[in-house]
């Protein structure tokens, strides 16, 4: 996206206004409030959403042994505040090392603590962040510094304003990838994201884990699965929220 706005010829951009009223507030379905931390695979979800809402942590060895760790972020944001704690141990010593991410006002506070030995390869760690649309717009931001656009406003969250200028459209690959790359991997985040987007789409906006179920409920329906005979709470299953029968998947 950033390149792709370089290339139309902006040059320069004020305030950065994220819009997230396609879906409503609520970042965290049925079933998540049964586990708590900060999993990659507990990603929240957002209406305007970057890398899966997760951000990876490279830890590298430093130098020497007693140097501290190098840790940096993929992507690079200033939304990210990235600490180590972590040392550099002997080449013969265990690899420890805890990765923590946590929320830090409008940013998000990356801490490593721990011990990694010289020589060793470069740890990645997946984390998940909990403000999906500042990270977006911290990220983006960062991104247009790097191709020359100037940037003087800050990053804030507001709904896009009336009379505003349409200037790039970003499409997605086709569902069927989208849903074959989602089971193949498991990811609950996508998961939520689509059942979100099925209840703004078939009953309004803004999409919600209610009005996405509603909509599957309908579906299902014309399936030959009844309602009242099966549980469907979110879009991932995780945990125990979800329950149906084999029949029903048969069915399905």
């Amino acid at each position: 996206i950033a390149g792709d706005l370089a290339h139309l010829g902006i040059r320069r951009v004020g305030e950065f206004a994220v819009d997230e009223s396609f879906f409503d507030g609520e970042r965290n379905g049925p079933g998540f409030d049964q586990e708590a931390g900060d999993k990659s695979y507990l990603a929240p979800t957002g209406a305007v959403s970057l890398n899966w809402n997760t951000v990876a942590v490279y830890v590298s060895p430093g130098d020497r042994r007693g140097q501290r760790a190098r840790a940096e972020a993929e992507p690079a944001s200033d939304f990210l505040e990235v600490e180590s704690r972590a040392t550099t141990s002997g080449g013969s010593g265990r690899r420890r090392l805890v990765v923590s991410s946590i929320p830090h006002g409008e940013r998000q506070r990356i801490l490593v603590d721990g011990r990694i030995p010289a020589g060793s390869r470069v740890q990645a760690v997946w984390r998940k962040i909990d403000e999906p649309g500042l990270y977006l717009g911290h990220t983006l931001r960062r991104l247009l510094q790097l191709r020359g656009v100037q940037v003087t406003g800050r990053v804030r969250l507001a709904e896009v304003p009336q009379g505003a200028r349409l200037v790039h459209v970003a499409e997605s690959e086709a569902l069927g990838e989208i849903v074959r790359r989602l089971n193949k991997t498991s990811n609950n985040f996508v998961a939520e994201q689509l059942l979100k987007t099925l209840g703004a789409e078939v009953k309004g906006t803004p999409g919600s884990w209610a009005k996405g179920i509603a909509a599957v409920e309908e579906f299902l329906a014309e399936a030959g699965v009844p309602r009242g005979a099966y549980v469907m709470k979110n879009g991932a299953g995780l945990n125990d929220t979800n329950r149906f029968s084999a029949r029903q998947l048969v069915t399905l």
